[in-house]
């Protein structure tokens, strides 16, 4: 067979897992190296906000975020079907649930701009009616004018899932012609 590729990724964070597991998946032979002070779901990126979905702040699609977000999400199958329990008996398997998001629009140009992302994607986004109640308690809030929904958004848990997914990648790298293995850096 081909000669392994020895690969060194730096960090045990999202983009750091996200490479070892691509490498992985093009089945070319990597023997991949991980190199973090902590090992995956322990780190800073423990701490990110977990909500994906494919838009901007402006209500626009994000460059390639449909893509994107379809990988994220075989990745989190993959980590899901395949974690099992982790070291203290914890069930891996429940790492994302699917919720809605509500965007509040103050100015016209926001409001314009998720407009046109509700028309250009109406299975994403809605416009939802505003409370007037809501905001009748104080004065000094300021009003919206308008309130967006993304009707898809996926959030995770992302200690869980980097902790699934690290150990996910460890249980099957073989089958892919690939070693991985965690140096404390």
């Amino acid at each position: 067979g081909q000669k392994a590729q020895q690969v060194h990724v730096i960090g045990a964070g999202l983009a750091g897992l996200s490479v070892i597991y691509n490498l992985m998946m093009s089945k070319q032979p990597f023997r991949i190296i991980l190199h973090d002070q902590y090992e995956p779901g322990v780190g800073g990126a423990s701490a990110a906000a977990s909500l994906m979905h494919m838009f901007t702040p402006s209500g626009k699609v994000i460059y390639k975020g449909e893509e994107g977000l379809e990988c994220s999400l075989r990745m989190i199958d993959f980590a899901t079907k395949n974690a099992g329990l982790n070291d203290n008996g914890d069930d891996m398997t429940e790492l994302v649930k699917a919720i809605s998001v509500t965007r509040l629009c103050f100015t016209d140009k926001s409001y314009q701009s998720w407009n046109d992302g509700a028309e250009l994607h109406p299975e994403w986004i809605e416009q939802q009616e505003i409370d007037p109640a809501e905001f009748a308690l104080d004065d000094q809030v300021e009003k919206p004018i308008a309130s967006f929904s993304i009707k898809k958004v996926y959030a995770v848990e992302t200690t869980k899932y980097l902790q699934a997914l690290w150990r996910a990648i460890q249980k099957k790298a073989h089958m892919f012609n690939c070693e991985v293995e965690y140096s404390k850096a």
